[in-house]
């Protein structure tokens, strides 16, 4: 009897150590802290990979809204030079001297637009200028994710305004 026992199997880890070590050989369970760390790293990564590509996205929409409020914009100044003997209106008291489109509102809400869009980005502005005799206007326009670029219209625009260097937009 007793030597059938002793030839019954007996867990790995009887066979590996025998004692007070007993304990310490049993598999163990859960994860250790390279594991962990691992896991954690690789999180991060994804998280910084997904963060950027959103900032990206958020400078493209708020460039794509620009582009929408300038054509927005150019459309209410033509609508209003076509009804007013060919003149753009002089928002800005002066020409030749810039104001942001915003001026616009007295000469162009309600009738040849809504309201005057304004700049998805607080801090950035849309400036416009007109021109001597107001047969021209310029708009000036901050971008996020490309050039700086100004619109020039009509007679009489200077190609100096706001710098010789600005690109006329696309």
């Amino acid at each position: 009897g007793d030597k059938q026992e002793f030839l019954a199997p007996k867990p790995w880890y009887f066979l590996c150590y025998t004692g007070p070590m007993q304990k310490w050989a049993q598999k163990q369970t859960g994860f250790t802290i390279v594991e962990l760390l691992i896991v954690v790293v690789v999180i991060a990564i994804l998280a910084a990979i997904t963060i950027v590509a959103y900032n990206g996205i958020q400078t493209r929409a708020r460039d794509s809204s620009r582009e929408t409020a300038v054509r927005s914009i150019r459309t209410a100044l033509e609508m209003y030079q076509a009804e007013n003997d060919g003149l753009y209106p002089n928002a800005c008291g002066t020409p030749n001297t810039g104001c942001l489109t915003s001026s616009l509102a007295s000469s162009l809400v309600p009738k040849y637009i809504s309201a005057i869009p304004p700049d998805p980005k607080s801090g950035t502005t849309i400036d416009y200028v007109v021109g001597t005799g107001q047969l021209g206007y310029g708009l000036y326009v901050r971008y996020e994710s490309k050039a700086v670029c100004k619109y020039l219209v009509g007679q009489n625009t200077l190609t100096g305004w706001w710098g010789s260097g600005v690109p006329a937009c696309a």
